[in-house]
């Protein structure tokens, strides 16, 4: 499904499949997360809900050979825990920013590994339980992040 606003700007749903494939969501929830891509001009925002590895995989092969999947932000899954954000996953996504939406949990959330993999890939990383609430625009090709927690 696509909702369009204007000729350039749209937000699309890329998961969960048709319904014919609704099986997926009753072996796993967080398989059937709402997976959704925003376009905004010359900025994008994929958002993937508490989509796990598994589900990226199905994701990939559901979008190989296209750059549907491609983004500037990325609004890191499952809280970004160790079971979220593979490499091929964060390869294929390409972000500049990922946005992590996390608060105090017994979960070990977000995982020292994701955070590595992020900041190891030069990637920009937001977390909402350190920063509060992110907002981000981009206006040529620079960036613009602001938080309401300063840190």
């Amino acid at each position: 499904d696509k909702i369009i606003f204007s000729k350039d700007e749209w937000i699309e749903i890329l998961w969960p499949p048709k319904a014919e494939n609704i099986n997926i969501a009753q072996e796993d929830e967080n398989m059937s997360s709402l997976i959704i891509k925003v376009i905004l001009k010359d900025f994008s925002i994929l958002i993937t809900g508490d989509l796990g590895e598994e589900g990226e995989k199905l994701l990939l092969k559901e979008y190989n050979g296209t750059d549907k999947l491609k983004c500037d932000v990325l609004k890191i899954g499952h809280h970004g825990s160790k079971y979220s954000t593979s490499d091929d996953f964060l390869d294929a996504v390409s972000p500049q920013i990922a946005v992590i939406q996390v608060g105090k949990n017994n979960y070990g959330h977000p995982s020292k590994a994701v955070i590595e993999k992020l900041t190891n890939s030069g990637i920009i990383v937001c977390r909402n339980d350190l920063q509060g609430a992110v907002g981000i625009s981009k206006k040529m090709n620079e960036y613009k992040i602001w938080t309401n927690i300063d840190y």
